[in-house]
């Protein structure tokens, strides 16, 4: 028996390996991005990350970094804290993992023609070349599939 190895075609939305990405939450601030299968959550560039209550709940207030420029302080209800693996330097003979505990929100993103409400971990990314992570979560919410050879094919325009 023959196997058929055509190509399928999709109708999934395709992204490259590097995309801008516009936050509602940000004032529709479009923001270089790096899109990573290997990374599960989404992650942004932030400093001055501080917990507090607002009518019972919890919520966090941070302020974003982009091209080494902080933005405006935000407010934002905390969705969770989540614990990020961190593997030891490279080199390092030991296999120790420590975690991070990190703060998530729920952010609106706009890639593409596509916008979903993803969970975004806050974190100082400040020595990374871009401030916002896209992960693996975030592309199946987005049903996307990603083209690691092509970038910026996706210009944000949800409207």
């Amino acid at each position: 028996m023959e196997k058929d190895h055509s190509v399928q075609r999709v109708s999934q939305p395709i992204l490259g390996r590097y995309e801008r990405v516009k936050i509602d939450e940000l004032g529709g601030k479009t923001i270089k991005a790096k899109i990573d299968t290997g990374a599960y959550t989404a992650s942004l560039n932030a400093i001055d990350i501080e917990y507090y209550q607002k009518d019972g709940e919890d919520w966090v207030r941070f302020t974003p970094v982009v091209d080494d420029k902080p933005l405006q302080t935000q407010t934002l209800p905390l969705v969770k804290i989540s614990r990020i693996k961190q593997r030891a330097e490279e080199g390092d003979d030991s296999d120790d993992i420590a975690s991070a505990k990190r703060p998530v929100v729920a952010m609106t993103i706009c890639i593409g023609d596509q916008k979903a409400v993803i969970d975004v971990n806050l974190t100082n990314r400040g020595h990374f070349n871009y401030p916002l992570l896209i992960g693996a979560k975030a592309l199946r919410e987005l049903n996307a599939l990603v083209d690691a050879g092509k970038r910026y094919i996706a210009p944000a325009d949800c409207d």
